[in-house]
């Protein structure tokens, strides 16, 4: 009798030790989910509990109308409709004209006597202007009205409404 060569026959894989190795990944990636969403959940209920101060920082120049003022079913003034709780503020100088180009960091505006002039808006006071309208005047060649003023030696925006000017009056 001869005798044959023992062989290991190949091991198969437990199906058990499979099973608990797949089970013990989903539950890491089922806490590791959990985890992501409560940390996403705080992030959003921080930033709504932040949100909605009506105060303006210090450093804002922008004219700000209050809360109360905002209304716009209520006429306050009739004579000139876009005056709204202390806003444009009084003695501000005014300039009328065309928006050129209206960017987060200024206007170009085409004034009534068709000078080009630049005027900045400072950073503090980006929230309280709106750039998007007067890009939407700058499109459709609508007048605008803003009102400065002087901060170390420039004249900046603190102040936009419509103009009350009719450049479509023919001069009969």
């Amino acid at each position: 009798m001869t005798k044959r060569p023992t062989t290991t026959p190949a091991t198969a894989p437990d199906p058990e030790a499979t099973d608990a190795r797949r089970r013990r990944r989903w539950i890491i990636l089922a806490v590791v989910a959990v985890a992501a969403a409560a940390i996403a959940m705080g992030v959003l209920g921080s930033l709504l509990l932040g949100a909605g101060d009506s105060v303006a920082a210090k450093d804002v120049m922008a004219c700000v109308p209050s809360d109360e003022s905002r209304d716009f079913t209520k006429a306050e003034n009739k004579e000139n409709p876009h005056e709204v709780g202390g806003c444009p503020p009084k003695g501000a100088p005014s300039v009328d004209g065309l928006v050129q180009e209206a960017t987060d960091t200024g206007f170009d505006l085409v004034t009534i006597d068709g000078d080009k002039r630049s005027y900045p808006v400072r950073p503090a006071d980006r929230p309280y202007i709106d750039i998007q309208h007067a890009q939407s005047h700058a499109a459709l060649g609508q007048p605008v009205t803003i009102y400065t003023k002087r901060v170390d030696g420039d004249d900046v925006i603190i102040y936009m409404t419509d103009s009350t000017l009719d450049f479509a009056k023919s001069k009969d």
